[in-house]
């Protein structure tokens, strides 16, 4: 069965890689289109996540040479989450079968999109990709990534250990993920709550096409604090119980020497709680003055 399909890659500053990506996955593209497992107007798409740099001209003289490459220009940076969004909506409306979502630096195998495409032809609708290891990132990336995994479990937030971005939502999952408001997104947990009919493809992460990574540590925090409040009630709780035990505690507490121990501990603890509090607040804040999450400034 002939699928439409659009690889959809989100790009900030990315301008050296753009047509190292277009080549490799353009190759993929062909191949599959060839085999009769993606029809003739599956497309690739870039979204310029508001780029300083030539990311757009090279998207636009790429489109202009390659009727598989189609653009989509943000008027301003909105972040990866919300890139990734704009380019599944505008997918959406080209009334395509399945989209794929990978990074433009292709550390994601581009080789597994066949798997993608069969797993869908089986009957999932969400094939989720998941790295074996990361022999390829530095001692601080594999220490915020495991850091970042294990924080989003703690928290009872459902995501998959290891997956990032790479993965296909067919037609059904689109559908539902337009009905998500929200815009502090985390997709790697919306994700997951689309449909419980999913299945995972392991592969090799590989080494970046070129230039440096845009995904920071501040950035990894961000996310974290994302998925956090978006989708649990846990830290509220944490403090609840905390400090009930803190209190119990302290009535405990009769030695003199330990009074000023308590009154620092019980500061601190405050201090940390108005904090958890307030990001709550604020996402709600955010959350109510229904903002849109990104302008498009030009399609292609």
């Amino acid at each position: 069965m002939k699928s439409k399909v659009w690889l959809i890659l989100p790009a900030y500053n990315e301008g050296e890689l753009i047509e190292k990506s277009v080549n490799l996955l353009d190759d993929v593209l062909n191949r599959l289109i060839e085999n009769g497992k993606l029809s003739a107007d599956s497309r690739i798409l870039f979204v310029d996540d508001g780029s300083d740099d030539d990311t757009w001209a090279k998207i636009a003289e790429l489109h202009n040479s390659n009727e598989h490459v189609k653009g989509l220009r943000l008027a301003v940076n909105v972040g990866q989450q919300s890139a990734i969004f704009a380019g599944i909506m505008q997918a959406k409306v080209e009334n395509v079968d399945a989209i794929i979502t990978l990074d433009v630096d292709l550390q994601d195998d581009i080789e597994k999109i066949e798997t993608f495409i069969d797993k869908m032809n089986e009957g999932y609708e969400v094939v989720f990709g998941v790295h074996n290891d990361r022999k390829t990132d530095n001692f601080m990336k594999k220490f915020t990534a495991s850091a970042f995994y294990k924080l989003m479990r703690f928290m009872g937030v459902n995501v998959i250990e290891n997956h990032s971005e790479f993965r296909l939502l067919n037609r059904t999952c689109l559908e539902r993920l337009s009905e998500y408001k929200e815009t502090n997104l985390f997709l790697r947990a919306l994700t997951t709550g689309l449909t419980k009919n999913y299945t995972v493809v392991n592969y090799e992460r590989k080494t970046r096409l070129g230039g440096t990574p845009k995904f920071s540590f501040n950035s990894s925090f961000e996310l974290a604090i994302d998925g956090i409040t978006a989708f649990t009630l846990d830290p509220i709780r944490m403090i609840w119980v905390l400090g009930l035990t803190v209190m119990v505690f302290s009535l405990l507490m009769l030695v003199k020497s330990l009074l000023i121990f308590t009154l620092w501990f019980l500061g601190g603890l405050q201090l940390v709680a108005i904090g958890v509090i307030g990001e709550y607040i604020a996402k709600i804040n955010q959350e109510t003055k229904k903002r849109p999450r990104y302008f498009v400034e030009e399609v292609l």
